[in-house]
């Protein structure tokens, strides 16, 4: 047996909000999860030489040394390499004051050493000597007049693997790529857990001893975005950036990115530019776009046989021929010149082209010669009906016309 609770009794039971939130906190934050747990690691072990942590290989390097002459490009060996290599570089502002202090400090020393090297006698080390100090008093002399500034940088690796074999043939692949390129990039021994802390995106550099001071110019230098490529998302495939690795593609009618559709192929002889173009034409026509090229070498007829195209011989002596009054429709452009999604037949523009044409051939510049040639080429134009309406390029009512007639005929 059970008593009913009165409606009164039920209606007064309420839940109290705790107003003690370090009590609340303490209850709940053993069972919470903080971001820290989101990203951390399943696994993480520390060996002389590398990491595993959740069952990938990484070794870690850091730069010790740096050319004495730093251009655009020179970390491209590391930026280029094709296996999974995060690479981090550290920058932080040094002190005016400190960095004049420094300067001035090796300024002494190498000036000490020079003179100990001119009581010997060495050439070779004097001239090398006083180039640094020259260097460094016109760095300091930069600095003083606020037109340069000095930066503590730091620039590190983690290369990243499957295996330890994997690790090890790729290690020491990386170690002979910049083997002679005048830097120092070597593996953080011993010290690989504050070597790989330092290459991750935490702004924070746990090696201390590898910063170096770099100028304004040098540490330009270091960043990667010097390579610059246009891909398109889709288009024909063109081949793989040798610098980025990564494909690149071009669509000829993405206006949004292109002007233009015009291309320029350059190098040397026998480098393959005429197979490019064949690769370029071959690919296209898989996607239904037509190439006309012209060839005064005869190098393509055999590829216009095989894609099934026209080979034109235009010479003298040959039946085919440019008609330079031929007209096409195009787009219809805004004061932006911007295309409205209208097609046109602009028809005074063709007549500036033909009287361009005209006046190259026979060489004049007449005005009076030119206006009259341009009265005869619009004239022309009417008399074949033609004018902005793209259809009017078309025969019309199974009827076209010549030059001094007209013809009629079935449509196809």
């Amino acid at each position: 047996m059970f008593k009913k609770r009165k409606k009164n009794d039920i209606e007064s039971f309420e839940v109290n909000e705790v107003e003690d939130d370090d009590a609340l906190k303490s209850v709940l934050e053993p069972y919470s999860r903080t971001l820290k747990d989101v990203f951390a690691p399943h696994s993480l072990s520390i060996n002389e030489d590398y990491i595993t942590l959740n069952n990938k290989y990484i070794k870690n390097y850091i730069m010790q040394s740096y050319p004495q002459t730093v251009r655009i490009g020179w970390l491209d060996a590391i930026y280029s390499y094709n296996g999974n290599m995060d690479t981090s570089i550290y920058v932080e502002p040094a002190d005016d004051r400190s960095a004049q202090y420094e300067l001035t400090k090796k300024i002494t020393q190498y000036k000490a050493q020079l003179q100990i090297e001119l009581e010997k006698g060495s050439v070779q080390h004097i001239t090398e000597l006083q180039d640094k100090i020259d260097q460094l008093v016109e760095d300091r002399r930069k600095i003083e007049q606020n037109r340069e500034s000095i930066y503590h940088v730091a620039i590190s690796s983690n290369l990243i693997c499957d295996s330890q074999d994997e690790l090890k043939r790729e290690s020491q692949f990386l170690e002979r790529k910049l083997g002679g390129k005048r830097m120092s990039f070597i593996p953080t021994y011993l010290r690989m857990d504050d070597g790989f802390k330092t290459a991750l995106p935490m702004a924070n550099v746990y090696i201390k001893d590898k910063l170096r001071n770099l100028n304004t110019g040098a540490l330009g230098a270091c960043f990667p975005f010097y390579n610059s490529e246009i891909s398109h998302p889709d288009g024909v495939f063109i081949g793989i950036n040798g610098a980025t690795g990564t494909p690149m593609y071009i669509d000829f009618y993405d206006k949004k990115m292109l002007a233009n559709t015009n291309i320029s192929v350059f190098g040397k002889a026998g480098s393959g530019k005429s197979f490019f173009v064949s690769l370029l034409t071959m690919r296209s026509a898989l996607k239904g776009i037509r190439t006309v090229i012209i060839d005064p070498e005869k190098e393509y007829h055999a590829l216009a046989d095989k894609l099934g195209g026209v080979y034109l011989d235009i010479s003298i002596n040959s039946k085919s021929m440019i008609n330079p009054f031929d007209i096409e429709d195009c787009d219809e452009l805004d004061k932006n010149n911007k295309p409205t999604g209208k097609r046109i037949v602009d028809v005074n523009d063709k007549i500036s082209d033909i009287l361009n044409l005209i006046s190259v051939m026979v060489k004049t510049t007449d005005t009076e010669t030119l206006s009259l040639l341009s009265g005869i080429a619009q004239n022309l134009y009417e008399k074949f009906g033609i004018d902005s309406n793209p259809e009017s390029l078309y025969y019309q009512d199974d009827c076209y016309y010549e030059i001094g007639r007209a013809s009629c005929r079935e449509r196809v």
